[in-house]
């Protein structure tokens, strides 16, 4: 290792990443602050506005529904009941006292199916007064008018205490009450109906007429509601000077504190199509405006089309202290993260100085090759434990080391002994006969559990073997040692190969806690008649191959070696021809896996077999196999040990 002195400090980096960090912090905090002043100060808006509205809607509603419902009592009563001018007369101090209690009630109206008209109605004002022609004592006019004409239409002047005072006739200006909205629409409704917001001639101020359709056929209940203090009200509730308000139903406008240029109130009705202020332009669609913070709430009166009334505060009024604020806090804290970069710098200096040492000692030691010199221990925290633990860490390598270099030297003595047990040392190509025999084994690690043998015997026999130990490494070296062993002691002696397979599998039974096996093909062969005597211990069938056509042999497997106290096998027998040769293999050649886990297989292995790239000899095609297995692998790990032998008839 070499130091890197073209890169930055560690000192430097926590320096700068603190730095960023703070940065990363502060920007966070701050997108945060305005998101979260955003969302404040929208909900202290909306519980302000709707704090307000309920206010209004409360004010307004005291004033609607208590005269729809007035409307709706006097419709269930007997004042739609007479005909004559004197039985309606016997209901006065009655629609008298409703109009004294409802102040914003100024009339009160019956019509009927014949034409008739009776009204009531309160002088409050001079104005009224005026318009009415009435005495100056006169505190209600009587109206009342034959639909048929067969009288003029009448009007009477009462004063407070209900005395008749004056009696006029009344020009007759041709007016029907059953052509009158709130006639015809009350007709067609079970329920109180309210009139669109129109121009009252007598009070010449905008109101609506809230009616009832009576239990008499025909008859319907009228009062006329002036909306004259509702302007008032609304300007006396608003949140900021610049608030505006209005109060609309459908495009009708009933009250608004907005001052129209070139409207008069006075001879004709307001619609939101006169409103060309921003807050108010989409008040139906409920867009919300620029600068403009709105609110919207609907006044339920419990009768059609019920009022909205909408507030619009200017933006930069409702929030500019809270924006100036919001501000004032992020550069006080902007200012002081920039004031803490010297604090930064010399806590990283501080922290990272026992670091700096350890990496100086190091570089040292790495560039002089000398023996490394650690600095002393200043402090119990995590550095110095690990400046402790580096102190232990250097003995405990060395002594790895020295362990490692034993147990390598240990295993290759191992490999080499392994491979003395097999004949040739692991590669093995003999005459056995004038035949031809080539074997081969290569471990998956430095020792392997696989093995192969080739005995001759004093008959003119050969003794040979193929097995695979269930497990690999060093276990497996051990009980495949073993096992060469059993099998060189037996084989001479032995009367067939399933005799031998009984006797060794006895043997290897005997204390075999670990429960390990070996699959063991094992055989007696003959050169002078080619003729094989053969059993199998579960192990792979062998393949034969026949003027360069490779098949499976037929196999009677009995069950591996070491499993079973008692454990028959199966004599078989071959007889190999004149060019013919027999492979024996390992699994690790068939279950060979590349690096997308699939296996060499066996189909593979017949179709290498049936390749004549080999050249035919017993070496060429061992060789061709193992080439073909390791190509096949791409590079991926040996996963089991390999081991082939391949026996031809010369």
């Amino acid at each position: 290792m070499k130091g890197n002195t073209g890169s930055l400090s560690i000192r430097t980096k926590m320096a700068l990443g603190s730095l960023v960090i703070g940065l990363l912090v502060w920007f966070l905090l701050a997108a945060l602050s305005y998101m979260a002043t955003s969302t404040m100060l929208k909900v202290v808006s909306d519980s302000l506005f709707s704090a307000a509205a309920e206010e209004i809607s409360l004010e307004v509603e005291s004033t609607y529904r208590p005269v729809s419902q007035m409307t709706m009592l006097l419709a269930d009563s007997r004042l739609a009941s007479g005909v004559e001018l004197n039985e309606h007369l016997q209901n006065l101090p009655l629609l008298s006292d409703l109009l004294r209690e409802h102040a914003q009630a100024v009339a009160i109206m019956v019509g009927f199916a014949n034409g008739d008209y009776f009204s009531v109605r309160h002088i409050r004002t001079a104005g009224v007064r005026q318009s009415l022609q009435a005495p100056g004592n006169a505190a209600f006019t009587v109206d009342f008018m034959l639909g048929d004409r067969a009288t003029p239409p009448i009007r009477q002047f009462y004063d407070a205490q209900l005395a008749l005072i004056d009696e006029i006739e009344v020009q007759d200006t041709g007016f029907d009450p059953r052509v009158r909205p709130w006639y015809t629409d009350a007709l067609k409704s079970s329920s109180p109906v309210t009139t669109e917001p129109y121009f009252f001639y007598f009070l010449k101020t905008m109101g609506v007429t809230v009616a009832q359709q009576a239990d008499v056929d025909g008859a319907v209940i009228a009062t006329d509601i002036t909306l004259s203090d509702v302007t008032h009200y609304l300007l006396e509730r608003r949140v900021t000077p610049g608030t505006e308000l209005l109060l609309h139903r459908g495009k009708d406008v009933i009250a608004t504190t907005v001052q129209l240029q070139g409207v008069s109130q006075d001879n004709r009705k307001l619609s939101l199509l006169d409103f060309s202020a921003p807050p108010f332009q989409k008040a139906q669609s409920g867009a919300q405006p620029q600068g403009w913070l709105t609110h919207r709430q609907t006044i339920p009166l419990g009768i059609d089309n019920d009022m909205a009334l909408v507030i619009a505060v200017p933006e930069d009024e409702l929030l500019a202290g809270f924006r100036s604020l919001r501000d004032q806090v992020l550069l006080v804290s902007l200012v002081l993260l920039i004031l803490l970069v010297p604090l930064v710098w010399w806590l990283a200096n501080g922290i990272t100085r026992p670091v700096r040492e350890l990496y100086a000692a190091i570089v040292q030691a790495d560039e002089s090759d000398a023996k490394l010199e650690l600095p002393p221990i200043r402090s119990h925290d995590e550095v110095g434990a690990l400046n402790d633990a580096l102190h232990h860490y250097v003995d405990d390598l060395a002594n790895a080391s020295a362990a490692r270099q034993k147990l390598e030297s240990e295993l290759e003595i191992a490999r080499r002994i392994q491979m003395d047990l097999v004949p040739g040392g692991g590669e093995l190509t003999v005459n056995v006969g004038g035949d031809n025999l080539y074997a081969c084994l290569k471990p998956a690690r430095a020792v392997g559990g696989d093995l192969y043998e080739m005995l001759a015997l004093k008959d003119g026999r050969y003794f040979i073997a193929v097995g695979d130990v269930s497990d690999k490494g060093m276990p497996a070296a051990l009980f495949m040692s073993r096992a060469v062993a059993l099998a060189k002691i037996l084989a001479p002696r032995a009367t067939s190969p399933s005799v031998l397979l009984a006797e060794l599998n006895s043997e290897l039974v005997k204390g075999n806690d670990s429960c390990m096996f070996i699959t063991l093909f094992c055989g007696f062969y003959s050169p002078d008649s080619g003729e094989l005597n053969f059993a199998s211990a579960g192990h792979n069938p062998p393949v034969i191959i026949r003027e360069n056509c490779a098949e499976f042999v037929t196999l009677e497997s009995g069950p591996a070696i070491g499993v079973f106290d008692e454990s028959d096998y199966t004599d078989q027998q071959l007889t190999l021809r004149s060019g013919e040769q027999l492979c024996v293999y390992t699994d690790g050649i068939t279950e060979a896996f590349n690096a997308q886990k699939e296996e060499f297989s066996e189909e593979r292995l017949i179709s290498t077999l049936n390749s004549e790239a080999g050249g035919g000899s017993v070496q060429g095609r061992g060789k061709l196999i193992l080439s073909a297995v390791r190509a096949f692998a791409e590079g991926a790990a040996q996963s089991d040990d390999i081991t082939l032998m391949i026996l031809e008839r010369h």
